[in-house]
């Protein structure tokens, strides 16, 4: 069953002009915007379809560039006994 999710949001914290936007990390490696998402100011609420538990984030600036940290390990551990 889908359920919306509802974020509160400082609007203080929101540039003039702007709205936050949610983003989902996604099996491809990379993060996707939520489609279907909503931001009403006067309530500071960002609302969402959820279809699935996972890794969200969300940005409240204005963005040119997407970049978030990668989920997961970047690198394989030495193998100390060798």
């Amino acid at each position: 069953m889908d359920r919306n999710l509802e974020l509160p949001v400082n609007p203080m914290m929101v540039p003039a002009g702007q709205q936050p936007w949610l983003y989902e990390w996604v099996a491809a490696s990379s993060w996707s915007l939520v489609p279907g998402q909503s931001y009403d100011p006067t309530t500071g609420l960002v609302t969402a379809p959820m279809h699935r538990l996972g890794t969200y984030a969300l940005v409240t600036a204005a963005m040119r560039w997407s970049y978030f940290p990668q989920v997961g390990r970047l690198y394989t551990p030495l193998d100390s006994m060798k």
